[in-house]
Parts: C-alpha cells; sequence; structure tokens
C-alpha cells in the first residue's frame, strides 16, 4: 500500500461542512472518498463492504464508541487510520487512540497542504506496526513448536 497511488478512503464526519473541505483536500492529492459516515458505529462491517484503504475520523476528540469502534476494526480488519481532532487531547486520551489503531492523531484538523505528508506518515506508520505484528506471531508460532519438540524429546 503505497501513498503514491490513490486511496480508497472511507471519511467519518457528522459535519458535512468540514466533510467537504476533507473530500476536497483528499480529491485535490488523487484520493477517492469512497463513504461518508456520521460516526464510528458498524465501522467493522462498513469496511467489510466498501473496502477502504483507509479510515479517516474527523472529530471534536475521540469518545468512548469511536475508540471502541476502532480497536474492533483494528482487530478484524487492520488499515490506517488517520485522527483528526479539532480539540487537544490529554495523553491519556491520545494513548488510548493509538491503542485503539490509530496511524496518525492530528491536532487542529486537516489543512490541504499537509495531506499529503500525513497520508504518507499514516501508512508507512501502519505499515511498519503491520511488519512487527507478523514477526510476533511468528515469534510465537515458533515458540509453541519449540515447546512441542521439547516435551516430545522428553
Amino acid at each position: 500500500m503505497n501513498s503514491p497511488e490513490p486511496l480508497r478512503i472511507l471519511l467519518i464526519d457528522k459535519d458535512p461542512e468540514r466533510a467537504s473541505q476533507v473530500c476536497q483536500a483528499l480529491r485535490h492529492e488523487g484520493h477517492e472518498v469512497i463513504r461518508q459516515r456520521p460516526d464510528a458505529t458498524g465501522l467493522t462491517a462498513a469496511v467489510a463492504r466498501d473496502q477502504p484503504d483507509m479510515v479517516i475520523i474527523d472529530m471534536d476528540s475521540p469518545d468512548r464508541d469511536t475508540l471502541e469502534n476502532m480497536s474492533t476494526l483494528n482487530t478484524h480488519a487492520p488499515r490506517p487510520i488517520v485522527f483528526f481532532a479539532d480539540q487537544p487531547g490529554d495523553r491519556a486520551t491520545i494513548h488510548a487512540a493509538v491503542k485503539a489503531g490509530v496511524s496518525a492523531y492530528v491536532v487542529d484538523g486537516i489543512q490541504p497542504d499537509r495531506v499529503r505528508s500525513i497520508i504518507d506518515s499514516a501508512v508507512a506508520q501502519f505499515e511498519s506496526f503491520q511488519a512487527l505484528r507478523a514477526e510476533l506471531e511468528e515469534t510465537r508460532s515458533a515458540l509453541e513448536d519449540r515447546k512441542v519438540i521439547e516435551k516430545a524429546k522428553g
């Protein structure tokens, strides 16, 4: 998933005017907003249906339901998630968002001249995390295999 290629994006934003500005900035960079939703309810099902390359969430601050939906998505169908927050979050909120799968947490909304670098950064962060996740799974599997071998030797 390289950002120079156009990305298919699922946008979550309940403010139509703000969503329109985000769509315009993304289109200007060559990306396609395939669907806009007002909230993150049913996010995993929406991703399964629409198959976006990335999810962008634009809201004041992540609420508990949004964090829960992002976490479920991250477990079942991981995608890069960019979170544009209007309000600076406290350390705990930002930590919770990253733990839920956010690849980039940006305060002060979207600015057209920063779209490309934010998306590139989110994709790189996501790919790096996915590589670490795969390596961890391989290590766990090798350890389990080793335990079976050692037990058989005994």
